[in-house]
């Protein structure tokens, strides 16, 4: 659900990014794009303060309006630091009831939220609330019922397994007490031509197994491990019950999700069960029993045995999900945000466009850039998205091809601080968030492309220097389809022909071209016209510090404008003209921005 949640800020202008503390997909989810891992390994001190140290960077350039975390230990640690970075909206999220994590962590959590370490505390379900009725008042105060969205639902088109043809039971969730398969398999052996299939895994996997193997269950209970999501859809789909006797829930979305499949339901009569299934008129979207066995085995009959009453449970079941659609989750958190730091989260972010030394320019900030990217690849149409900084606008003066590039451009990213100055001095609301440089960004790139299984080609740099970038790539996003060529040809000519020859042959969705300024720009307004459709970004020397041939300045640099210093200090010979001569061109055209007077 997190992800979508930040997909939906985004879609909705607003810039989002999301975090984890560390991997617990386990293959069977992949994490969404763009995902970062602050822990590698074990949860020990060196890897908390390298952790530490990522996010005092995240939270420092430029500072976010809102942290949001959903993980009591995510909590101690972001809020933390959230709050030493000044961050005004600091939201923690309770997904469990207040008794299920380990005492020091309650403990903390009740220190925190009690002293205002969290401006607000997100409550997943009103049942979640209701067991912190013994914690502070000034804990209570903070909190808000944010209820769950159910994600839009994908379905794989796996083969059937043989068993699905008998009545058949599931059960969604980690192999851990609070999720009560054993019960669930004492329920399973009054049912005689029932079969069982549970999707996870856990630490109870072998006692359940005993247990299978104790009652005799071994042909009709079904571990089926970690499945990625659109598989547990599929099957769930395929259940003539869903089975949840779990001793306690926050709020399950296992549970929202089979609602909106459409399955009948028995559930245990816990609060947040009963919360989810029961509206506000007492109406039942299935089967809501407390854990005896007994009242179990009669109910899954009923089901299994009455496809009218399995009819109604599904109607009953898709009407209620509409009350947990992912819109409404997003409208309440962002409602929340808004009361928090209402000058910053009232309005989303819009594109607007401004002239600086006679060019024009885009004040757009990369999550924009980025559904730009993603809107385009779906509809499969060209897009040339270009960038200026004090060297694009020095060169631009003099090379009419460099003019005739950014005419070309469908959208000019700013790539430099000074620009970005300079338009807060020409009255335009522009900040650090609206410098976009790709070397900071391309990783949310690939990652996206590795999930949609979209092909990326890269042109530029000596020969060979691709081939090592690559695999730098590759270590991050194993599943991109990335092709490489080195930018040493002529053009035109034959090299270039076959260049563009070899672009038709891999139909690549994405096209970066790294050949450095003014050189790539120059390719592109030739070629332009004879490019498949694609989206094609210029990109530098990017790779080359991907293959370590180029030193990477710190990233904390760019944001402060003194990127420029680090790169004239490491290869003064080649560019103390640019950075030291060359930008005095630009006086006369900027006392002209100055003469066309500030915009208000």
């Amino acid at each position: 659900m997190l992800a979508k949640l930040v997909e939906s800020f985004r879609a909705q202008g607003h810039d989002a990014f999301c975090c984890f503390l560390y991997d617990r997909s386990d293959g069977g989810n992949p994490p969404p794009s763009g995902t970062r891992f602050l822990i590698q390994g074990r949860f020990r001190l060196g890897s908390i303060l390298a952790a530490a140290r990522h996010l005092l960077a995240l939270f420092g350039r430029p500072r976010p309006d809102i942290v949001l975390t959903f993980h009591p230990k995510a909590s101690l640690l972001a809020q933390l630091l959230a709050l030493g970075a000044r961050v005004p909206g600091r939201i923690a999220s309770q997904r469990n009831v207040a008794d299920a994590e380990k005492p020091w962590l309650r403990w903390m959590d009740g220190f925190y939220g009690s002293l205002g370490l969290y401006t607000r505390i997100a409550m997943v379900s009103c049942s979640t609330a209701d067991t912190f009725s013994a914690w502070p008042a000034a804990y209570r105060r903070r909190m808000k019922v944010l209820p769950n969205g159910i994600v839009p639902l994908t379905f794989a088109a796996d083969d059937v397994p043989a068993w699905t043809g008998r009545p058949l039971l599931v059960a969604v969730g980690r192999l851990a007490p609070q999720k009560n398969h054993t019960f669930l398999l004492e329920v399973l052996a009054e049912l005689p031509q029932a079969h069982l299939a549970i999707a996870g895994d856990g630490p109870e996997r072998d006692r359940l197994q005993a247990q299978v193997t104790r009652l005799g269950l071994t042909d009709r209970v079904h571990f089926c491990g970690t499945l990625s999501r659109d598989r547990v859809n599929a099957l769930v789909a395929r259940a003539d019950v869903f089975a949840m006797p779990s001793l306690f829930e926050g709020m399950s979305n296992a549970l929202l999700e089979a609602l909106a499949i459409g399955t009948p339901i028995v559930a245990s009569d816990v609060p947040a069960q009963r919360e989810v299934l029961v509206d506000a008129a007492g109406r039942a979207a299935g089967v809501v029993l407390p854990l005896h066995k007994a009242a179990w085995v009669s109910a899954i009959q009923d089901v299994l045995d009455h496809p009218a009453l399995r009819q109604s449970y599904r109607e009953q079941a898709l009407r209620r999900a509409r009350d947990f659609t992912m819109d409404r989750c997003v409208t309440r958190y962002l409602a929340l945000m808004r009361h928090l730091v209402p000058h910053q989260v009232r309005q989303p972010r819009t594109r607007r466009s401004l002239a600086i030394a006679g060019r024009s320019c885009d004040l757009v900030q990369a999550p924009a850039a980025l559904q730009k990217i993603i809107r385009t690849i779906e509809g499969r149409e060209p897009l040339l998205i270009a960038n200026h900084n004090v060297n694009s606008l020095v060169r631009s003066l003099d090379s009419q091809e460099m003019q005739q590039f950014y005419r070309l451009a469908h959208m000019t990213l700013i790539d430099g601080m000074p620009l970005i100055w300079w338009a807060r001095i020409l009255g335009f609301h522009a900040s650090r968030r609206h410098r976009v440089c790709w070397l900071d960004h391309l990783d949310v790139v690939f990652a996206e492309a590795a999930n949609h299984g979209w092909k990326i080609c890269h042109i530029g740099g000596r020969p060979g220097v691709g081939d090592r970038a690559r695999a730098d790539i590759l270590a991050r996003h194993p599943a991109l389809q990335l092709v490489t060529c080195h930018g040493h040809f002529a053009f035109p000519g034959p090299e270039a022909d076959a260049v563009l020859a070899e672009i038709h042959r891999i139909q690549p969705r994405i096209l970066l071209v790294g050949m450095g300024m003014p050189r790539q720009e120059e390719w592109i307004a030739q070629y332009w016209s004879r490019l498949p459709a694609c989206v094609v970004v210029t990109t530098g020397g990017t790779f080359d510090v991907y293959a370590g041939v180029t030193p990477n300045a710190p990233r904390w640099l760019g944001p402060l404008g003194l990127e420029w210093a680090f790169r004239i200090l490491t290869e003064p010979r080649r560019l103390w003209r640019r950075y030291l001569v060359d930008p005095w061109r630009l006086v006369p055209h900027l006392l002209r921005d100055l003469r066309r007077g500030r915009r208000r």
